[in-house]
């Protein structure tokens, strides 16, 4: 029996021992079986869980409020496989706001697997900061988090006031590194190519060249390993027919929370956009 013909036991009498047994056992039989078959039962009450089974090889367990019987979960009886309900399933904060799981779109059985590590959801993919207008002969851009990975500046109509070299300069929480850089880097034109080198900057120009811009591409800087090396590559169009290139290598003395936009001489006042765009650890 899965449920009971008449909940409970009497409340009064007179009551045979025989009736008595028989409304005990009709009981504990459904709360055993939980409460399953074909429609809710009639001596449910809000707040019951209960098990239909009205569809041949599936159980619906559904939660019946007083006035509706909410799904919470389908088990299918053959494959052993647990269904949630899409957008009615989720983690729930304080403030009532859910994470809901919603398989809706999903046309096969797909498979999250996680990794054997503290996971920030919101540090999936590639995230963009707020654009920086350029200001000033130096700009710092601080709060970059810890455990990023890869982290691409975009260079925008990045202009100086005065012919300069354009230096991208790391920083840590104990301020802007300015040696130990290994850096080379050359212009391209059609009329030739040029080298040079540099320990304390990443440039973003040749050293050897001084322009006002428009500076326009990306610097790319990844870290190595779980160490504080970073390693940048640098594709920029500063000029009509220039085009620089670079590459660079620098250990910083902790982690990486701070770029900063400067040139050569530190005088020149800066111009154009960059944006940040993080690429996280997962």
């Amino acid at each position: 029996m899965s449920q009971a013909t008449t909940w409970s036991v009497p409340l009064v009498g007179p009551a045979t021992p025989t009736l008595l047994t028989q409304r005990i056992d009709d009981s504990l039989d459904a709360l055993l079986s939980g409460h399953s078959g074909s429609a809710r039962p009639s001596y449910a009450v809000a707040g019951t869980v209960w098990e239909d089974t009205s569809v041949a090889g599936t159980v619906s367990v559904k939660f019946y409020d007083g006035t509706d019987d909410i799904l919470l979960c389908t088990v299918n009886t053959s494959t052993n496989v647990v269904s949630f309900p899409a957008a009615t399933v989720g983690l729930q904060n304080a403030g009532g706001f859910r994470w809901l799981f919603d398989a809706t779109a999903l046309t096969a059985n797909r498979t999250l697997k996680m990794p054997d590590a503290d996971l920030d959801l919101g540090n999936v993919g590639i995230k963009a900061d707020a654009v920086v207008a350029l200001s000033g002969t130096s700009q710092d851009i601080t709060g970059i988090p810890s455990g990023v990975r890869r982290l691409t500046i975009v260079l925008d109509e990045v202009t100086v006031s005065a012919a300069a070299q354009l230096y991208i300069q790391l920083g840590t929480s104990g301020g802007i590194v300015t040696s130990g850089y290994l850096a080379s880097n050359g212009a391209v034109s059609s009329v030739g190519a040029n080298a040079g080198t540099s320990t304390v900057a990443i440039p973003v120009a040749y050293t050897a060249t001084a322009a006002v811009g428009p500076y326009r591409g990306h610097v790319t800087l990844t870290r190595v390993g779980s160490t504080n090396r970073w390693i940048a590559s640098v594709v920029v169009q500063y000029a009509s027919g220039l085009l620089a290139l670079a590459a660079a290598g620098v250990t910083l003395p902790g982690a990486l929370d701070r770029i900063r936009l400067t040139t050569a001489a530190g005088t020149a006042t800066l111009g154009g956009n960059i944006e940040l765009l993080r690429e996280m650890d997962v």
